[in-house]
C-alpha cells in the first residue's frame, strides 16, 4: 500500500481522516486525538480503518528521527471545486442545489427536509492545505522530539445543514420556504449512513505544535 512505499522511500506521508471517527453522542465532544473511537457509519469507519493501517505501517519508521506518518482529522471541508457545476462534488454545494430546487415547491406539496439536529464544522480547504504545508515542515525538520502521530484540525463555529442552508440562501436572496427542519434522531432510524449529534475536535494540539490553528469565517467565505 501507499504507507509502505512512503516509509520505505523516507517520505512523510499525512493521512486526511474525519471527526466521523467518533461516535458523536451529546456530551462526549470535544475529542482529543487520544479520544475512543467509535464511527456510526461505513464513511467514517473506513477512515479509521484507513487511519491504523497508515500508522501501521510507519509505525517505528524514521529518517534520522523523523516521523514518517501522522493522521490529520478534519471536519465537512467547502472551498473552491474543480465543477461549480457539479453539485455531488461535496456536502455544501449539494446544499445549494437543495436550495435552488427548493424554490419551484409550490404550496401543498411535500417540503425538502434539511437536518436541523446534527453540528458540523464546515472548515475551507485553503485553511486545511495551509495546516498540511504548515505539518509538513515541522515533521520534516524535526528530529530532536516525539511528535504527535494523531493531529486534529477544525472551525469551532457549530452550524446545522439547516443552518447553513439559512445563511447560503440569504447570500443567494432566495426563500427557505421550501426546506423543513428535520430532527433525524428523533425518527429513530439507524443506517450505514447515520450521521452523529456532535463530533467537534479539540485542536488545542497543533497550538502546541505553535501551529496557526486559525479558520475563515463561513459567510464571509461564500
Amino acid at each position: 500500500m501507499l504507507a509502505s512505499h512512503t516509509a520505505r522511500r523516507n517520505i512523510l506521508l499525512i493521512y486526511i481522516s474525519t471527526d466521523y471517527v467518533f461516535s458523536g453522542r451529546p456530551g462526549e465532544a470535544p475529542y482529543k486525538p487520544d479520544a475512543p473511537t467509535g464511527p456510526t457509519n461505513i464513511y467514517g469507519q473506513s477512515k479509521l480503518d484507513g487511519e491504523k493501517s497508515v500508522l501501521q505501517e510507519t509505525e517505528g519508521r524514521h529518517d534520522g528521527g523523523r516521523v514518517l506518518g501522522l493522521a490529520l482529522r478534519v471536519p465537512l471541508l467547502f472551498g473552491k471545486t474543480v465543477d461549480e457545476n457539479d453539485p455531488s462534488i461535496d456536502g455544501i454545494h449539494m446544499l445549494v442545489k437543495q436550495i435552488w430546487e427548493a424554490q419551484s415547491i409550490k404550496e401543498g406539496e411535500a417540503k425538502i427536509r434539511t437536518d436541523d439536529y446534527a453540528l458540523r464544522y464546515p472548515t475551507a480547504t485553503q485553511d486545511v492545505a495551509r495546516v498540511v504545508f504548515d505539518l509538513s515542515k515541522l515533521y520534516l525538520e524535526t528530529t530532536d522530539k516525539e511528535l504527535p502521530r494523531i493531529v486534529h484540525f477544525s472551525s469551532q463555529q457549530p452550524y446545522t445543514r439547516f443552518q447553513m442552508a439559512e445563511i447560503l440562501a440569504d447570500i443567494l436572496g432566495l426563500s427557505i420556504d421550501g426546506l423543513e427542519r428535520w430532527d433525524p434522531s428523533k425518527e429513530e432510524v439507524k443506517s450505514d449512513t447515520t450521521r452523529p449529534y456532535n463530533t467537534q475536535l479539540d485542536i488545542s494540539g497543533l497550538t502546541e505544535l505553535g501551529i496557526d490553528n486559525s479558520t475563515g469565517d463561513f459567510r464571509g467565505w461564500w
